[in-house]
């Protein structure tokens, strides 16, 4: 679709129509509406070879900008996986539920971050934990 429709302006702008209020609605549903009115000022202003080229490099910007966050962005959301998955296992693995209940039968009152970590480790260990968890690190991944 889109093809035929920069086949379709290069041949009415070469012919001197207006190309881009003829294809207006399907130039607004291939392309940004910057790089519509941007082509439609270089017709109308006899430039448009200059404001392609323009466009064109700012197109290719983009793109390499894009490119650049989106790889900048994987190594983050790798140890922050990762690091997730190592907290699950501490928090929902035997060893963990064994020191849990040593400290629950000593019968004593425990200090406020050992019952913080006990507490996040029941959440963690629960299918609801397990579940908010694996929604987390699938929505970090888009």
């Amino acid at each position: 679709m889109f093809q035929k429709v920069l086949t379709n302006t290069r041949e009415m702008v070469e012919s001197g129509s207006d190309a881009v209020s003829r294809h207006e609605s399907l130039a607004q549903k291939c392309s940004d509406p910057l790089y519509t009115n941007m082509v439609e000022a270089g017709e109308t202003g006899g430039i448009l070879d200059t404001i392609l080229q323009r466009l064109s490099a700012y197109i290719e910007k983009n793109v390499k900008l894009q490119r650049a966050v989106k790889s900048a962005m994987v190594y983050p959301i790798g140890v922050l996986t990762v690091a997730g998955g190592v907290i699950h296992l501490a928090f929902s693995g035997r060893w963990f539920r064994f020191s849990r209940t040593l400290f629950l039968g000593l019968g004593v009152e425990l200090p406020l971050p050992t019952k913080i970590v006990i507490q996040l480790s029941n959440f963690v260990g629960s299918y609801f934990g397990l579940m908010i968890w694996s929604g987390l690190s699938a929505a970090s991944l888009q």
